[in-house]
């Protein structure tokens, strides 16, 4: 059986008080909100709507309602529990697909066609990141269908140094043997300081 490629946009359910905690205590929690469930909404649309490759909104919480405007292009799925490491390893096993790559949903400027050079780099590469300026990333892409990514994603979580500046590096160590590709640099937007550093990000998320 054929499989399309696969999208995960991995995010946290869009509530107040519990989203973009740091950029919330410059800008309030209502604004923090609302900043994050625009990108959301945007990454979906735009994203989830593409008809090259299937998509899912991974939740890290399943007992939450989300607005059906923000999901009719992506099945919901649940996260389950664990560190950040964990969670993402179980969405990656979780779906369907020739390759899957996984997005941070509240990452800005995320476009199609950058997810279309992902899925096709996963045709000669193992493993294929968005690296962020911070030392984290905001894309992991994984090569094959679902039991050879079990078998690939082994361990590659492990004794990650998370919301630090080696979590990337970190990831990178436990890979042995396989081919990685690395795409362009992104910012993502945690603070008001990063906020202010992309000024173009603002005005369109207003």
């Amino acid at each position: 059986m054929k499989f399309k490629n696969h999208l995960i946009i991995f995010s946290k359910n869009p509530r107040y008080a519990s989203v973009k905690k740091r950029l919330a205590n410059k800008i309030g929690d209502l604004e923090a909100l609302r900043f994050y469930q625009n990108v959301l909404q945007k990454n979906i649309r735009i994203l989830g709507g593409d008809k090259r490759w299937s998509c899912s909104l991974a939740l890290s919480n399943n007992k939450s309602k989300v607005k059906r405007e923000i999901t009719d292009s992506c099945k919901v799925i649940y996260q389950g529990y664990g560190c950040l490491g964990e969670r993402m390893d179980n969405c990656l096993h979780k779906v369907l697909g020739e390759s899957v790559v996984l997005i941070g949903g509240d990452i800005p400027n995320i476009r199609s066609s950058t997810i279309s050079i992902a899925f096709k780099k996963l045709r000669f590469y193992d493993f294929v990141f968005g690296p962020s300026f911070d030392g984290g990333f905001w894309l992991i892409g994984v090569k094959g269908i679902c039991n050879y990514r079990k078998k690939n994603t082994k361990d590659i979580f492990n004794s990650v140094r998370w919301s630090s500046e080696y979590a990337l590096s970190d990831v990178k160590k436990n890979i042995t043997n396989k081919k990685i590709y690395l795409l362009d640099f992104k910012n993502d937007v945690d603070t008001y300081e990063d906020l202010n550093k992309n000024k173009l990000i603002l005005s369109r998320y207003n």
